[in-house]
């Protein structure tokens, strides 16, 4: 993310890891009732299938066979899924 191309802005790609760490935490400290934006909660849950994954595995090419001709980031990621 510190060079190249994207198509998604800076805030995009913060708002996916934002969403991706929010996940995370959750496992540790689960809330039913999370006092997040409606938007949030709905990033949050797109991540539910990935939750054992860390985020280095998350961010490995061969997981996104069909995004190896784009740049790969965490909100091309969150796009995907």
């Amino acid at each position: 993310m510190g060079f190249g191309s994207s198509q998604f802005d800076a805030l995009a790609q913060l708002t996916a890891l934002r969403s991706w760490m929010v996940m995370k935490c959750q496992q540790v400290w689960p809330n039913p009732s999370p006092a997040f934006a409606q938007n949030m909660n709905c990033l949050v849950s797109f991540w539910e299938e990935y939750q054992d994954f860390a985020r280095c595995q998350l961010m490995h090419p061969p997981h996104w066979e069909n995004l190896l001709d784009r740049n790969l980031s965490i909100a091309v990621v969150l796009d995907c899924i």
